[in-house]
């Protein structure tokens, strides 16, 4: 959490004292600012988990069923059989979580959370217990947050200059100095990146692929300049295509087939796999079978950061994937223009929907 020490201090003393009475705490600011990545680090700390008798992680997103989200935390908090749970009616489920809940104090994550009626829906299956119950929001939207909390919860800022640098080091040189050579040019492309988390990290990724000279990283600073004027949202997304264009054509491919996910779904890497090898876009390499060459693909893409692991296996292997959802954007946009696939919906394709262009 490179610049955000603050931030986490503030929020966990949020949840650990503060009033006895349940509190929704929403994490507010904008895509790509840091606010999932504040929250989990936050709810992975021991001083919490072991503060909380129950702690459960739920995605919102844009599309939501009230059903589906009441199992999962319930799935989570009571490891109730899923065969049980698809048996149960929706006010069943709610009343189950909401005994699970009583008299104990928990602590539940509502991750990326798009309006104010999923809320609505989910908060009266959330007992307050008046034992210092938290419940964390995390969203874009700063009415929501305002609706949420009086005081208008934690507003993500953007990193300062000397912040933006070390995180942009830390991506592409493992922690170590930036080459005295390359540094003002460096600088100038971390400047450009406006202190949002995900561009310096995605623009980092990138970097860190090219040759370290001054001619590689003064082309990407080149590339970087025609965007100065544009809003933080275009700007973002412009700056991350730059990633996807200097992505190896082998790549393109498997990295715009992510978006044929729904926003936030966490996915298994022998799924990705074998649709990678049904739709055909492994290089076939002498001596190695395609599921090898669609692990090193993945890591590829796990090393420009495009792609997120959710979860290691016991061997240490990659297990569980995600995209952030940016970067989700980036792919439906990038599949649209080169027709790859084709949209269903409004905000989001389901998986089996879209259609791969040869």
């Amino acid at each position: 959490m490179v610049g955000f020490d603050d931030v986490m201090l503030q929020l966990m003393e949020k949840l650990i004292y503060g009033e006895l009475g349940r509190q929704v705490i929403p994490i507010v600011g904008m895509g790509g600012i840091g606010k999932t990545t504040l929250a989990r680090n936050v709810y992975e700390k021991p001083l919490i988990s072991h503060h909380f008798d129950i702690c459960a992680w739920i995605a919102i997103s844009q599309q939501f069923n009230i059903r589906e989200l009441l199992c999962e935390i319930l799935f989570q908090v009571d490891r109730v059989e899923k065969e049980r749970l698809s048996q149960m009616k929706e006010d069943e489920i709610g009343l189950a979580l909401h005994k699970c809940l009583s008299y104990r104090r928990y602590f539940i994550v509502l991750d990326d959370m798009w309006s104010i009626g999923a809320w609505e829906k989910l908060q009266r299956y959330f007992p307050d217990n008046s034992n210092g119950s938290r419940i964390l929001v995390t969203t874009r939207l700063s009415n929501l947050g305002s609706q949420l909390d009086r005081n208008d919860g934690l507003k993500m800022k953007f990193l300062n200059e000397e912040s933006s640098w070390n995180m942009f080091c830390k991506v592409v040189f493992g922690g170590k100095s930036c080459p005295l050579e390359l540094e003002k040019i460096g600088r100038k492309i971390v400047e450009s990146c406006r202190g949002l988390p995900l561009s310096i990290v995605v623009m980092g990724g990138v970097l860190g692929k090219l040759d370290p000279t001054k001619e590689c990283w003064e082309s990407i600073r080149g590339s970087i300049n025609s965007l100065v004027n544009l809003e933080n949202d275009n700007h973002c997304l412009k700056i991350l295509k730059l990633s996807y264009n200097h992505l190896p054509v082998y790549l393109k491919p498997c990295f715009l087939y992510m978006g044929t996910y729904e926003e936030d779904k966490v996915v298994r890497v022998s799924e990705i796999i074998k649709l990678w090898v049904s739709e055909g876009f492994l290089k076939p390499i002498r001596g190695k079978i395609l599921e090898t060459v669609a692990q090193e693909y993945l890591g590829e893409l796990v090393d420009r950061n495009l792609i997120l692991v959710h979860e290691y296996g016991n061997t240490g292997s990659m297990k569980y994937l995600k995209i952030h959802d940016l970067l989700r954007d980036l792919c439906l946009r990038e599949a649209e223009s080169e027709r790859f696939y084709h949209v269903v919906g409004k905000h989001s394709p389901p998986q089996g929907e879209s259609s791969t262009v040869a």
